[in-house]
C-alpha cells in the first residue's frame, strides 16, 4: 500500500513538472515569433559609419539620404554598408548626434 502511494505521488509530481516545463517552452517560442516577425512596417536601410561626426558612431542611412540614429545598436550590426530591413520607434529625446531622427530599434534582418 505504501509503495503504491509513493508511485502515485511520483507519477503526479512528474506530470506536474512536465506541464510546467512545456508551458515555459511554449511561452518562450511565442515571444521569439513575435520578435522575429513583427507586425510593423519594415524600412530598408544601410549601415553608415558616421563616427567622424562627434557623438554619432554607426547610424542607418535611408534611401532618401536621411539618417536614423539608434539609441542602441547591437555589435553584430556595426558594419558599414550592411543592408538591412528594420522596424523602429521614433523617440523624442536629445542626443549629441544631430544627423537625423533618434530611434529605438525593434527589429533588424539582413538583406542579401
Amino acid at each position: 500500500m505504501v509503495l503504491k502511494k509513493n508511485v502515485c505521488a511520483t507519477l503526479c509530481f512528474s506530470v506536474f513538472l512536465a506541464f510546467i516545463i512545456c508551458s515555459c517552452k511554449m511561452q518562450s517560442n511565442q515571444n521569439a515569433t513575435a520578435i522575429n516577425r513583427p507586425n510593423m512596417k519594415l524600412t530598408e536601410v544601410s549601415v553608415f559609419d558616421y563616427s567622424e561626426l562627434a557623438g554619432c558612431g554607426f547610424v542607418f542611412k535611408l534611401a532618401n539620404e536621411s539618417f536614423l540614429i539608434p539609441i542602441a545598436m547591437p555589435d553584430s550590426l556595426k558594419h558599414a554598408d550592411m543592408k538591412l530591413r528594420i522596424a523602429f520607434t521614433e523617440k523624442q529625446m536629445a542626443n549629441i548626434c544631430m544627423a537625423g531622427k533618434i530611434i529605438e530599434l525593434n527589429y533588424a534582418e539582413y538583406i542579401k
